[in-house]
């Protein structure tokens, strides 16, 4: 529910239509802004046990912020997200993992280069793949590199509890 602000209920297929849809409504909203609506949800969650957040391409970026900014987050898992690299700046509250693709034309490999440097102990995964690797809907899945993000990612949920 990332672009109710702008469209409340949009869901996005991987039609060329909706993905541009998503790039201009991910525009109207500034990312930072987004943070609020995600504090939310984690302090509701929070009420109930531990709490882990996971996002893809726009998502992903939101994810990084949100373990950076956000309070009572345990763990944060963060693929592709192309607008990480914009907030080199900031330092991470809570556990965090960040997966990439290395075929991604989106997100430049020396962008993903950049982060490990900024960040020596933080574990950041390069996978022989594209972006949206983890989507089986996609043309680009990659099915060895999915399987291995998410092994990775509930093992870090399941040491931040």
């Amino acid at each position: 529910s990332l672009y109710d602000r702008s469209q409340p209920g949009f869901q996005a297929t991987y039609s060329e239509q909706d993905i541009q849809t998503s790039i201009r409504l991910a525009g109207e909203f500034p990312i930072v802004d987004v943070l609020s609506d995600v504090q939310l949800c984690i302090d509701r969650l929070a009420e109930k046990g531990p709490t882990y957040i996971t996002g893809y391409c726009y998502g992903g970026s939101v994810v990084w912020l949100a373990a950076c900014r956000c309070e009572r987050l345990n763990a944060a898992s963060s693929y592709y997200g192309r607008h990480a690299v914009n907030f080199l700046e900031e330092t991470p509250k809570c556990a965090v993992i960040l997966h990439f693709g290395e075929q991604d034309k989106s997100i430049p490999i020396e962008e993903v280069h950049k982060m490990e440097a900024a960040y020596p102990g933080l574990p950041i995964y390069i996978y022989d793949a594209d972006h949206g690797f983890n989507s089986d809907r996609r043309v680009n899945y990659d099915e060895a590199a999915a399987t291995l993000a998410l092994e990775r990612t509930l093992a870090l949920f399941a040491e931040n509890v």
